[in-house]
C-alpha cells in the first residue's frame, strides 16, 4: 500500500508540474496568437491602405496629366487671343492714325474745295464715319466678348492652377505616403518572418499540447487504474480479512471438535479400559444389556460435554454483548445457545454413525431434523439480540421443554420441534436478513446430506455434480449473509427465488432423505435443478441498510416487554423508544469510556512498574559492572585452570586470532547446523521409540545424569567441574569431530570458546 502511494504521489506531481508547464505554454500561445492575430490585422489594414493609396495616386496622377494637357491647350489659347489682341490694336492705331490723317487733309481741302464737292465730301465722310463706327462697334463687342471669354479663361486658368497646385500637393503627400508604405512594406516582410516562425513556434506547440494532453489522458488512465488497483487491493485485503477471520472460526470450531473428539476418545479408552477390568473380573451374562448401559453412559457424556460446551458459549456471548441483564431474556438465550449447542453436536455424531453404518438410514433423517433445529435456534438467538424484537412465550416454553425432554426424546429418538419463527416480531431487515440464512442454510443441509447419499450410490452418481454446484452457491450466499450479519446490516427486502424449482428440490431430497435409495426409480428433475441454479446465480448482490436498532440492555435498566401496542399510543411509545435508544447509546458509551478509562489505569500502573523494573535493571547494571571488575580479577583464575586442563601453550596471540576461527565457524555454522538438527531428529526417534519399547537394550541413563547433575558450588573447583562436564557433554552428544579434537591447535581455539562460555556462566551466576 505503501509503494502505491508513493507512487501515485509522484504521478499527481508529474501531473502538476505538467499542468503547469501546459498552461505557461497555452498562455504563451494566446499572447503569441494574439500578437499574431494583431499583426495580421495590421498588415490587412497596411496593405489596403496601400491599395487605396496606389489606386489614389494612380488616379491623381491621371488627373495632372490632364490638366497638364488642359493647361497647355488654355496657354496655346491664351498666347492666341494675346496675338490677335495685339493685331487688334495695331490695327486700331492704324485706323486711328488714317482718321487723323484724314481729318488733316479735310482741313486742307476745306480751304482748297468747293461746297459741292464739300458736300460729296462730307456725305462720303458721314458715310465712312458710319462704317468705321459700325466696325468699331463690331470691333468692341467681338473685343468685350473675346475679353470676358479670356477672364473666363483666365478665372479657369486660376481654378486649374489652384487644382494644380492642390494636385501637385496631393502628389508630393502621395509620395510621401508612398515612401512611407514602402518602409512599412520592408519592415512588414520581417513581421511576415516573425509570423512565420510564430506559425512554426505555434505548429510545435499545439504538438507539444497534443503530446501532453496525451501523456495528461494516459497518467489519467494511470491514475484510474491505480485507483482501481487500490480499490480492488482493498477490496481483495477486506476479502482476505474475512476469508481469514471465517477461516479462523472455521479453526476454531475445527480444534473444539478436535478437541471434543480427544475427549471421547479419552472418555472411550476409559470406558474400555473399565469395562474390559470388569470382563475379566466378572462377565456379564447378558451382551445386550451392557450395550444399552454402555450407549447410555456414552449418552450421558456426551449430553454434559454439549452443555458445558454450551455454557462456554454463553458465557463468551454474555461477555461480547451485555453490560446489564435480563433474566428472562438471559434464561431465553442460556436455552437457544443449549438447544443450537445440543443439535449440532448430535447431528454430527448422527451423520458419523451414518458413515459408518451404512443401514442405518434412520440417522439421517435425524441428522436432517437436528440441524434444521441448530438453525432455527441461531435464527432466535441472532434476532433476539436486538431491543424491538418480540419472541412470543410459547416459543419460549417449547425451547426450555425440549431442553427438559432431551434425554427422553433421545431414547424414542423423536428430536422435531414445531417451532413457527413467522409469529417473532422484529425489525423487517433483520427479519429478512435471519429468514433468507434460515431458508438458504435448511436448503443447503438437505443438499449436502443429498450429495452424502447420493454418493454411496453408483445408481444416482450422475446427480451428484448438479447437487455440488447448487451447495457451492448456496455456500457463498450464505457467507455473504454471515459478513452482513457481522457488519450489522440488514437487508431491504426478502429474497425472491424461483418457488417452484425450490419447492420440487426441496421435496426430493426429503423423500432422499427420509426413505433412501430404494430402488431405481428415483428420478431428480434436472430443470428444476438448473432453474434454481440460474435463480440462486442471480441472486449476487445484497442490497443492505443499516438496522436502526441497538442490541439489547446496552447499560439501560430492566424493563417489562411488551407485546401489544395500543395504535393511539403507538407515537409516544416510538418517542419513548428513540430516547431509550439515546439513552442507551449515551450509557453504552460512558461504559466504553469507563473501560478505556481503567485500561488507562491499567497501562500508568504499568508504566509505573517498568520505571520501577528500569530503576532496578540500572542498579544491577551498576553492579554488573561491578561484577565485571571482579570478573576482570578472577580471569587470572582461568588461566590456572586452562594450565591445569593442560593448555598452558595458549596464549594472547592466539587469542587474538579467535575472530578467524570465528569466520571458520560462520561459514560452516549452516551444515553444521543441519547436521545438528539430523542428529536431533535421530535422537528423538531413537527416545520416542525407547519410550514405546521398540530399543529397550540402549540405556540413556548417562544423559539424564549430565543434563540433570546440578554444579556444585564448592568455591575451589567449580570452574574446573564446569569445564570437565563441557567436554564431557561435547563428547557424548557428538558436536565437534573427533579427528579435529586431537589437533593440539584447534583445541585451544576450541577452549578459548568454551572459556567464553564460563566467563557467560560466572556472570549469570552471580
Amino acid at each position: 500500500m505503501s509503494d502505491n502511494s508513493n507512487e501515485l504521489e509522484k504521478l499527481r506531481r508529474i501531473i502538476r508540474r505538467l499542468d503547469e508547464k501546459l498552461r505557461s505554454l497555452t498562455e504563451e500561445l494566446k499572447v503569441q496568437q494574439s500578437k499574431l492575430s494583431e499583426s495580421k490585422e495590421q498588415n490587412n489594414e497596411s496593405t489596403k491602405l496601400a491599395d487605396s493609396l496606389s489606386d489614389e495616386l494612380e488616379r491623381r496622377t491621371v488627373e495632372v496629366h490632364s490638366l497638364s494637357v488642359e493647361n497647355d491647350d488654355f496657354k496655346s489659347q491664351l498666347k492666341a487671343l494675346s496675338d490677335e489682341h495685339l493685331s487688334l490694336t495695331k490695327k486700331y492705331t492704324e485706323v486711328k492714325n488714317q482718321l487723323i490723317a484724314q481729318d488733316e487733309i479735310l482741313e486742307n481741302d476745306k480751304l482748297d474745295s468747293t461746297p459741292e464737292q464739300m458736300m460729296k465730301r462730307n456725305r462720303l465722310l458721314e458715310l465712312t464715319l458710319v462704317r468705321l463706327r459700325e466696325e468699331s462697334l463690331d470691333n468692341e463687342l467681338r473685343l468685350t466678348e473675346r475679353i470676358n471669354s479670356l477672364s473666363d479663361s483666365v478665372n479657369e486658368m486660376d481654378d486649374i492652377k489652384n487644382k494644380y497646385a492642390v494636385c501637385q500637393k496631393r502628389g508630393n503627400d502621395l509620395e510621401k505616403l508612398s515612401k512611407e508604405l514602402q518602409t512599412r512594406l520592408s519592415s512588414l516582410q520581417g513581421s511576415e518572418e516573425l509570423i512565420e516562425d510564430l506559425t512554426l513556434k505555434n505548429e510545435g506547440l499545439t504538438s507539444k499540447n497534443e503530446e501532453l494532453s496525451k501523456n495528461i489522458s494516459e497518467l489519467e488512465d494511470l491514475e484510474t487504474l491505480n485507483q482501481e488497483l487500490i480499490d480492488n487491493h482493498s477490496l481483495i485485503e477486506e476479502e482476505l480479512k474475512q476469508e481469514i477471520e471465517s477461516l479462523k472460526r472455521k479453526l476454531d470450531d475445527r480444534e473444539g471438535k478436535i478437541h471434543e473428539l480427544d475427549l471421547k476418545i479419552q472418555k472411550l479408552e476409559q470406558i474400555i479400559l473399565r469395562k474390559t477390568a470388569e470382563g475379566e473380573q466378572e462377565p456379564k451374562p447378558v451382551v445386550e444389556n451392557t450395550n444399552d448401559a454402555n450407549e447410555r453412559s456414552e449418552f450421558q457424556n456426551s449430553l454434559a460435554e454439549a452443555y458445558e460446551l454450551g455454557s462456554k458459549k454463553y458465557s463468551d456471548f454474555l461477555s461480547s454483548i451485555f453490560v446489564d441483564a435480563d433474566a428472562p431474556k438471559l434464561n431465553l438465550f442460556r436455552d437457544l445457545i443449549s438447544v443450537s449447542t445440543i443439535a449440532s453436536f448430535f447431528s454430527d455424531r448422527f451423520l458419523e454413525r451414518a458413515r459408518t453404518d451404512v443401514e442405518q438410514g434412520e440417522y439421517l433423517v435425524f441428522c436432517q431434523v437436528l440441524m434444521e433445529l441448530t438453525v432455527i435456534a441461531n435464527f432466535l438467538l441472532e434476532v433476539g439480540r436486538y431491543r424491538t424484537t418480540v419472541i412470543p412465550e410459547d416459543i419460549e416454553k417449547q425451547i426450555h421443554a425440549y431442553l427438559q425432554e432431551f434425554s427422553q426424546r433421545y431414547e424414542i429418538n423423536d428430536f422435531e420441534i414445531p417451532l413457527s419463527v413467522d409469529l417473532v416480531v422484529a425489525d423487517p431487515s433483520l427479519k429478512a436478513r435471519e429468514s433468507a440464512i434460515l431458508e438458504f442454510s435448511k436448503l443447503d443441509s438437505k443438499v449436502r446430506l443429498g450429495i452424502f447419499i447420493l454418493g454411496r450410490s453408483d445408481l444416482h452418481s450422475d446427480y451428484v455434480p448438479g447437487l455440488v454446484k447448487i451447495h457451492d452457491i448456496l455456500s457463498d450466499i450464505i457467507d455473504k449473509l454471515m459478513q452482513t450479519r457481522a457488519s450489522g446490516d440488514g437487508l431491504v427486502e426478502a429474497v425472491h427465488i424461483d418457488e417452484i424449482s425450490w419447492k420440487k428440490l426441496d421435496l426430493f431430497l426429503s423423500n432422499l432423505i427420509d426413505s433412501g435409495i430404494q430402488d431405481g426409480d428415483l428420478v431428480i428433475d434436472t430443470e428444476a435443478v438448473s432453474t434454481l441454479y440460474s435463480s440462486l446465480n442471480e441472486f449476487s448482490s445484497l442490497k443492505v441498510q443499516e438496522i436502526p436498532i441497538l442490541q439489547v440492555f446496552q447499560g439501560e435498566e430492566k424493563q417489562e416487554r411488551v407485546t401489544v401496542v395500543h395504535p393511539a399510543d403507538r407515537s409516544d411509545a416510538k418517542l419513548v423508544e428513540e430516547l431509550k435508544l439515546k439513552i442507551s447509546v449515551l450509557q453504552a458509551r460512558l461504559d466504553k469510556l469507563q473501560i478505556n478509562e481503567g485500561k488507562l489505569m491499567e497501562a500508568d500502573s504499568s508504566l509505573k512498574n517498568e520505571k520501577r523494573e528500569n530503576e532496578q535493571l540500572t542498579e544491577r547494571l551498576s553492579g554488573l559492572r561491578e561484577q565485571k571488575l571482579d570478573l576482570e580479577s578472577k580471569l587470572a583464575k582461568t588461566n590456572e585452570v586452562l594450565v591445569s586442563v593442560g593448555l598452558d601453550q595458549y596464549d594472547s596471540e592466539e587469542w587474538k586470532s579467535k575472530s578467524e576461527v570465528h569466520k571458520e565457524f560462520e561459514r560452516t555454522d549452516r551444515n553444521r547446523m543441519i547436521n545438528e538438527i539430523s542428529k536431533q531428529r535421530d535422537f528423538i526417534e531413537r527416545l520416542t521409540g525407547a519410550r514405546a519399547g521398540n530399543s529397550a537394550h540402549e540405556d540413556y541413563s548417562w544423559l539424564e545424569a549430565n543434563l540433570a547433575a546440578p554444579i556444585k558450588t564448592d568455591p575451589v573447583q567449580p570452574l574446573k567441574e564446569t569445564v570437565d562436564r563441557l567436554f564431557d557433554l561435547n563428547i557424548n552428544f557428538g558436536i565437534m569431530p573427533q579427528d579435529k579434537m586431537s589437533d593440539p591447535k584447534f583445541s585451544r581455539y576450541y577452549i578459548g570458546l568454551i572459556e567464553e562460555g564460563i566467563i557467560d556462566h560466572l556472570t549469570s551466576s552471580y
